[in-house]
């Protein structure tokens, strides 16, 4: 007769482990975000699907100081995309993610010209960015000269000072979840030429397996699946942001003061 402790055990063993595994994100959440130690070591999975549903969950309780957390959801998803590509590229930059009411998506700035920065006020130590995504057929689009001009220059004279921005954007990223969009951009693209913005196409083809799009506001949908690769340069991008929290709530309460920053 099998001893009752050894059937509990087999039991929950046979319940517990299909669990940990079908949610393995969410129990990996803790350690990312409380045990920084772990992380290295924990994070060795092979990830075969993430559901938008269990990404926005893993990263919904991060206490980063950025507005990188308001970003995180199925409309804002693919900006967040390529916010990390972004950083990922400038590893030795700080780079700080505006609130909603910028001209601009997100700045950097080299940390030694920091308080060069901050003396001189010398906007030539700063690149802006503005982030653009193209769903649907490409070849129907046609923003991308009325961007190019609305990004070439400041915006100084604004209502409520929404949309301030205190001088050109510095590169317009227009980014697709398509190769074929991809390339057709890349031909419309090769038309324009301009320093200030420089007009970047970038290709997400590889950051989902699946995607299902929400039939009012654009963004991603309950359905869409992230490949293992989105899911590391989303990690990757919290522990770069949250590397940096100080620097980050002195530029948010500089810039809440100043939206104009660094002129003024």
């Amino acid at each position: 007769m099998l001893n009752p402790v050894i059937f509990i055990f087999i039991i929950y063993y046979l319940i517990f482990i299909p669990h940990l595994f079908c949610h393995i994100h969410f129990y990996e959440s803790f350690f990312y975000f409380h045990k920084p130690k772990l992380v290295g070591y924990f994070f060795k999975h092979s990830y075969t699907t993430i559901t938008i549903s269990e990404l926005v969950t893993h990263f919904r309780y991060s206490p980063v100081k950025s507005h990188v957390t308001k970003l995180m959801n199925y409309q804002n998803l693919p900006e967040l995309f390529q916010h990390a590509r972004t950083v990922a590229k400038n590893p030795k930059e700080y780079y700080h993610i505006s609130d909603s009411g910028q001209g601009y998506d997100a700045f950097s700035f080299n940390k030694n010209n920091f308080q060069t920065l901050i003396t001189e006020k010398d906007i030539n130590l700063i690149t802006f960015y503005e982030n653009k995504i193209v769903f649907g057929d490409a070849l129907k689009y046609s923003k991308i000269p009325s961007y190019l001009k609305k990004y070439s220059s400041a915006n100084l004279e604004c209502e409520a000072n929404l949309g301030a921005r205190p001088g050109p954007v510095n590169k317009l990223e227009f980014g697709t979840f398509s190769t074929k969009n991809y390339q057709i951009l890349q031909e419309k693209a090769n038309l324009f030429s301009h320093n200030k913005p420089s007009l970047i196409i970038e290709n997400y083809s590889d950051i989902c397996t699946k995607i299902v799009l929400h039939p009012k506001h654009g963004g991603f949908a309950d359905g869409t699946i992230i490949t293992d690769l989105a899911f590391e340069e989303l990690k990757w991008l919290y522990y770069s942001l949250g590397s940096n929290d100080e620097m980050c709530l002195y530029m948010n309460y500089v810039l809440e003061n100043n939206p104009f920053f660094p002129l003024f």
